[in-house]
């Protein structure tokens, strides 16, 4: 047989050059029937890829186990939790993971996460404090929606100028006259504090700035936004969920890909 007479496809075997295989005892039925069977697979594992896709964005946080991003290298872990409270409620709860080697400050632990993936979120400072945070922000759909910060205004009681955002983002700013963002220590836990209190394991207001704040290992940190000002421990977060810098869109992209290879694969001639 010369190499015109037998086709190679993508899985390999002998084929015909009409594209059968060259079997006798394989009817063309058959075949067709393998193939559909085929992309009716192919399209459920996208279906639950999709399905772990999505439910990916909603991983609680209960210990450092369930810690979906980190940033930074090293031994040492601690996680950082931020709670946009809108005074009634929590609009988002979310939870980064920090690891480092040697010595780190609080500061080190949330200017690290926060410029990290500066399309999904990210910070801005006080004007005339660069280590104090004015405004914190996040696209908790991982599709790259546009925002604004805004800046403050001091000396007291100049307004604060709020920015502005693509609905969905998650996005609070203040400091003279909108509110502020609270720092709470959750000290040394191996699970995620959600109660008030005064001992480690549960969030206790903090009256230090980030950069005097030494972190330590199995540290948990929160900032929770007080638009009120009612430094009443309200606004602590009481849950999580785990951040994901854009999973989707890689999985997407890989399934797709194979499906396109998989169905619209061309025969190529058995090269002997």
């Amino acid at each position: 047989m010369d190499n015109g007479d037998a086709y190679r496809p993508c899985g390999g075997g002998p084929f015909s050059t009409t594209g059968e295989r060259l079997s006798e005892d394989t009817p063309r039925e058959n075949k067709k029937q393998k193939k559909d069977n085929m992309k009716k697979t192919l399209f459920a594992l996208l279906a639950a890829t999709l399905l772990m896709a999505g439910t990916s964005f909603a991983q609680l946080v209960s210990t450092f186990d369930d810690i979906r991003y980190w940033a930074g290298a090293g031994t040492k872990e601690a996680a950082f939790v931020v709670n946009w409270w809108n005074g009634t409620s929590s609009e988002g709860s979310y939870a980064w993971g920090y690891r480092w080697e040697g010595t780190s400050t609080a500061y080190d632990m949330f200017n690290t996460i926060f410029t990290s993936e500066s399309s999904i979120w990210g910070w801005k400072p006080v004007a005339d404090s660069p280590t104090a945070v004015y405004g914190i922000a996040f696209d908790p759909t991982y599709g790259g929606l546009n925002w604004t910060f805004g800046h403050s205004n001091p000396p007291w009681p100049n307004p604060d100028t709020l920015g502005t955002a693509d609905s969905g983002v998650l996005l609070m700013e203040g400091w003279n006259t909108d509110g502020f963002w609270s720092l709470f220590d959750g000290g040394v836990s191996s699970s995620m504090p959600t109660a008030l209190g005064s001992t480690s394991g549960t969030w206790s207001t903090s009256f230090s700035g980030l950069s005097d704040i030494t972190i330590s290992d199995g540290q948990w940190l929160s900032f929770a936004f007080d638009p009120t000002y009612a430094f009443d421990g309200s606004n602590i977060p009481t849950s999580a969920i785990a951040a994901v810098p854009e999973p989707i869109s890689l999985w997407l992209l890989l399934v797709a890909s194979a499906l396109f290879v998989v169905l619209h694969c061309k025969r190529r001639p058995l090269q002997r």
